[in-house]
C-alpha cells in the first residue's frame, strides 16, 4: 500500500521485476520524491517548483544545465538532495553534473556548517557564566570562574 500522502504506487506489477534493474531505479525515483515532499511539508511551494523544473524540461526538452540551475538554487541547503539528484540525469550528461552538484553540495554543507556553528556560539555566549546546561553541544574546558 502506498503511504498517505505520497506519491501514487507505481500501476502494474513492478515490485515483482527487480531483477532487471528498471522497477529499482524507479522505486529510488519515488523514494527521493517522496523525500523532498515530505522535507518541504511546511514549505510546499518548493516541491511544487521541483515537480515544475522535471514537467518543463520533460515537456519542452529545455537544457540539463538549465535544470542543474533551477536544482542547485532550490536545493542550496540541501546537500543530500543535491548529491542525489546526479542519479536521475542522462548519461550522457552525467560526469558533468555530478561535478557541478557535487560542488553546489560542498557549497552547502558548508553553509549549513557555519549556520550550525552560529547557533552554536550564540547559545554559549547566551549562556549565564559559569552555568552548566546539560546540553552537551559543546566541550567544557574546565577551569571556569565560579
Amino acid at each position: 500500500a502506498a503511504e498517505s500522502g505520497g506519491p501514487p504506487a507505481p500501476a502494474g506489477d513492478g515490485n515483482a521485476a527487480k531483477g532487471n534493474g528498471q522497477p529499482v531505479e524507479f522505486d529510488h525515483a519515488i523514494n527521493y520524491v517522496t523525500t523532498i515532499k515530505k522535507r518541504f511539508s511546511e514549505d510546499p511551494d518548493t516541491y511544487k517548483t521541483f515537480l515544475e523544473i522535471l514537467h518543463t524540461y520533460q515537456r519542452e526538452q529545455r537544457g540539463i544545465k538549465m535544470v542543474l540551475d533551477q536544482v542547485s538554487e532550490l536545493f542550496r541547503d540541501h546537500p543530500d538532495l543535491l548529491k542525489e539528484f546526479t542519479y536521475f540525469l542522462p548519461d550522457a550528461v552525467q560526469d558533468q553534473a555530478k561535478e557541478r552538484l557535487h560542488r553546489a553540495a560542498q557549497q552547502a554543507e558548508m553553509r549549513k556548517r557555519m549556520k550550525l556553528e552560529a547557533q552554536a556560539a550564540a547559545a554559549a555566549a547566551s549562556a549565564p557564566s559559569g552555568a552548566t546546561t546539560g546540553t552537551g553541544s559543546g566541550r567544557s574546558r574546565g577551569g571556569g570562574k565560579k
